[in-house]
């Protein structure tokens, strides 16, 4: 029996919706660009940093222009006031404008630039028994909402289209309200933190094939425990995304099956299921049915029942004495999130329409190259260097960042 063992490396990625459930963030136990690891150590670390070079972003029907038109083409101002106690300070509001929808009133488009600028993460395992082996992985990011601007389709024809020009949808008009009704801020923002931290139990066995062309088949499972101590959703602010998965603990769970063929090819597939536990937080919702999801003006504590989250890995690796190149297909999905509460005042059916609880999905190649310093390195430490990269290419109502990434991993 072959006693090498599996390691890890380093990915980015994981998915979707102001959470970190709608980017391809990093994922530092993803076994796509995991190393081959083959040597009796005990320990491995590894780390990695990574910028976005562009966001790719995906809306309901795909490739949108624009990462704030990902849920909607347009967003609906007047609509916005709707679903409210007349007694309120938003329905007085709506009263004052007293103007209706007739297919450009109202409606207002927003464009901003929404990137990554910097993630760093840096993983430990240790082998503990046979192969067994412990991990723990945690991640980091910095990301930037910028140069969100308001173009308002109102036209300045009848007096309501002025009214509602005047009272909401004008540029210079339109922030200050929803601060005021809303305690919503529609500029741009920049915030960092740390994403949820993962330990991670994983088993793998080696079986030697005595054939000419396979070689080996490796089985590996896995199981962790997802730990929410990520940045959570901004309320008050634009897609400011949770850094993980907006407080809920989750467990992957995942197995996995490697060839390798001849003496310089491998490949494998892989599936990995997390399970996200429900969790009630102060969330936005949707008071009435053609609200859209940018203007939003109620929040309440809210729980939410996350969809199963499914990872599909399939990839092919080139690999020579101190050389290997992967290129790796992933695709994710996740199904419906689906919120309730108990506050009276509203429908949580209607809260239910958002767009951005739907189901969201992720295709990109991913491009992983390492480097074994084996022989620049005269030590008993292996160090290992590399590069990868994030190429999306499909989806639907996610954001997908195109990185780059340099990587160095050391066992010990």
């Amino acid at each position: 029996m072959n006693k090498k063992l599996h390691g890890l490396m380093i990915c980015a990625f994981c998915m979707i919706m102001p959470d970190m459930l709608s980017m391809n963030l990093l994922n530092l136990y993803d076994t796509l660009t995991r190393p081959y690891y083959t040597s009796e150590k005990k320990f491995q670390f590894y780390s990695f940093t990574y910028g976005g070079i562009f966001t790719r972003q995906f809306g309901s029907h795909g490739s949108v222009s624009n990462p704030l038109r990902i849920w909607e083409p347009e967003q609906l101002a007047l609509e916005m006031l709707q679903g409210y106690n007349p007694c309120t300070a938003i329905a007085k509001k709506s009263a004052q404008i007293d103007a209706s929808d007739n297919g450009r009133r109202g409606h207002i488009c927003f464009d901003g630039t929404f990137r990554i600028l910097f993630s760093f993460g840096a993983a430990w395992r240790f082998f503990v028994h046979n192969n067994w082996s412990i991990g723990v992985y945690i991640p980091s990011y910095v990301m930037r909402l910028s140069h969100v601007k308001t173009h308002d389709l109102t036209e300045s024809i009848t007096d309501e289209d002025l009214r509602t020009k005047e009272f909401l949808t004008n540029p210079w008009v339109l922030p200050q309200e929803t601060c005021a009704l809303g305690d919503l801020d529609i500029g741009g923002w920049q915030r960092g933190g740390l994403g949820d931290i993962v330990t991670q139990a994983e088993w793998y066995q080696d079986f030697i094939q005595q054939r000419p062309i396979l070689r080996n088949v490796r089985l590996n499972w896995r199981i962790g425990v997802g730990i929410p101590t990520a940045r959570r959703v901004d309320e008050n602010k634009l897609i400011a995304i949770s850094f993980g998965r907006d407080g809920a603990w989750s467990i992957p769970l995942g197995i996995g099956l490697d060839f390798t063929v001849g003496s310089w090819f491998r490949t494998g597939v892989d599936v990995q299921l997390t399970f996200i536990f429900g969790n009630k937080r102060h969330r936005r919702i949707k008071t009435y049915p053609t609200q859209t999801d940018l203007l939003l003006l109620t929040k309440l504590d809210a729980y939410k029942d996350f969809g199963l989250e499914q990872q599909y890995n399939l990839y092919v690796e080139f690999f020579s004495r101190n050389l290997s190149f992967k290129c790796g297909y992933q695709y994710i999905t996740q199904g419906d999130d689906e919120l309730s509460f108990g506050n009276n005042n509203f429908s949580p059916n209607i809260a239910n329409l958002l767009v951005k609880l739907h189901d969201r999905t992720m295709h990109e190649i991913i491009l992983v190259g390492w480097y074994d310093m084996k022989d620049l390195i005269k030590s008993s430490t292996e160090v290992k260097i590399g590069m990868f990269s994030q190429l999306p290419f499909n989806g639907r109502r996610s954001f997908a960042q195109q990185t780059l990434s340099l990587m160095v991993a050391v066992n010990f």
